[in-house]
């Protein structure tokens, strides 16, 4: 075999595994994107607020992307979530900011302000949360966010389990036996104006009691934060709290699971920020969505599907990396004109303009590098079609060899995404 067709079949070889590489890699986000697929989110009780919420995202989630579709799922609330997030048995949850974070844990999302809500009756003569020593309470449930919640308050202010009569109730018959009396005091992790501490504050003599020393909190749980539940929050008249009311607030965040699949995740941090007017059409809460903070001090780390949504605006791979993928872009140009040369000086029977049309690219390379507007650009992508249309003629002519096509239209394509990205990031800006 002579060196000529040893040159020419690396040369095809090498072009032939570049295009089934990117047949499949086609392929692949082809069929990965017409497949539906399925996220499971924990949201708490059907009565809470992260349940409505995920119910929210879950329909307009529907109506733009059916192409991934959220099953919201009831669960005993934030640690729960944890549990099964790290199992593998939901993909997505909603959790209150202070519950300790699983390993597998990303965040996408903060959606809203939780406030630490400690509705006593005015006869049970409370008026701080230390008041709460011998007092009779529904305590959350066991285990649950807002049972983590209340007792790292209650410790903070030298309450401990001795100290208070705790009777187990579910939420719905602690709400009665509040208003029937049989109990002296209700604690919520719960977004201000709840309906069900609405229902008690304005059924039978209550209030709320002030949380203070959230900054001294913070030093040992960094999530929380002081919150104010304003005047007027429950009822205008009579104001239920009378004046604004101090207590603590911890974020309600949106988190994931590490292996939730990154596009699914992008698409579901583009609806929460992107289509929060239809949001707030479930949920007024919907207007309190913000970006991820780590001073914030929530130490989760975002999950690579959100961060690539907060990061849309930063210039592509291509723009941040223009003069060392322009030098290497060179070198494979030279190099590729060195084999094509050597082909033609081992067979001398066909006449080669592979490098004549190499110097023509390189040239188009060096010029869009400084290009800065969508009509500078578009001269250049007529350049290259006009180029392009010359070749195929050269090459029906016999006037360009086959292998001398393949590789000019493997460096054509590779400079023509070039221009696309450069096209994009203009658009962008």
């Amino acid at each position: 075999m002579s060196k000529t067709q040893n040159i020419n079949k690396l040369i095809i070889g090498a072009l032939l595994l570049i295009f089934a590489t990117l047949v499949l890699y086609s392929a692949k986000k082809y069929f990965s994107k017409h497949e539906v697929q399925v996220l499971k989110i924990g949201a708490g009780s059907k009565s809470g607020e992260a349940y409505q919420f995920a119910q929210a995202i879950a329909e307009v989630m529907n109506r733009y992307h059916p192409e991934v579709k959220i099953e919201v799922l009831v669960t005993a609330g934030s640690s729960e979530n944890m549990k099964l997030l790290e199992a593998g048995q939901i993909d997505l949850a909603t959790v209150q900011a202070d519950i300790e974070a699983v390993p597998s844990a990303r965040i996408v999302s903060n959606l809203y302000p939780d406030m630490f809500q400690l509705i006593v009756r005015k006869d049970a003569n409370i008026e701080t949360f230390k008041d709460l020593k011998g007092k009779r309470m529904a305590l959350p449930s066991e285990g649950g966010g807002q049972w983590v919640s209340f007792w790292n308050t209650a410790n903070h202010y030298d309450v401990y389990k001795d100290d208070i009569k705790n009777i187990a109730l579910s939420g719905s018959a602690a709400t009665d036996a509040f208003i029937k009396g049989e109990i002296d005091a209700i604690f919520k992790v719960r977004a201000p104006r709840n309906g069900t501490i609405g229902r008690l504050l304005n059924s039978v003599p209550s209030m709320l009691v002030p949380i203070e020393q959230a900054p001294a909190m913070k030093i040992k749980q960094p999530s929380l934060d002081t919150g104010i539940i304003p005047s007027g929050t429950y009822s205008g008249n009579p104001l239920i709290p009378a004046n604004d009311l101090i207590t603590v607030a911890v974020n309600r965040l949106l988190v994931a699971n590490v292996t939730a699949d990154d596009e699914a995740v992008k698409l579901i941090t583009q609806i929460l920020f992107e289509r929060r007017m239809e949001l707030l059409k479930t949920t007024p809460l919907a207007g309190f969505i913000s970006q991820p903070d780590w001073n914030a001090g929530t130490f989760i780390p975002v999950h690579k599907g959100s961060q690539s949504f907060f990061e849309r605006e930063k210039p592509s791979y291509f723009v941040q990396n223009a003069d060392f993928l322009a030098l290497l872009i060179s070198l494979i140009l030279m190099g590729g004109s060195a084999l094509i040369g050597l082909r033609k000086h081992l067979s001398g029977k066909q006449k080669n303009l592979a490098d004549k049309h190499t110097l023509e690219l390189v040239s188009v390379l060096d010029e869009i590098k400084d290009v800065n507007s969508l009509e500078q650009l578009s001269y250049h992508k007529d350049k290259m079609s006009t180029m392009l249309g010359n070749v195929v003629k050269e090459l029906d002519n016999d006037a360009l060899t086959v292998e001398g096509f393949q590789f000019f239209s493997f460096t054509w394509n590779s400079l023509n995404e070039m221009i696309k990205d450069k096209e994009r990031e203009l658009r962008n800006n």
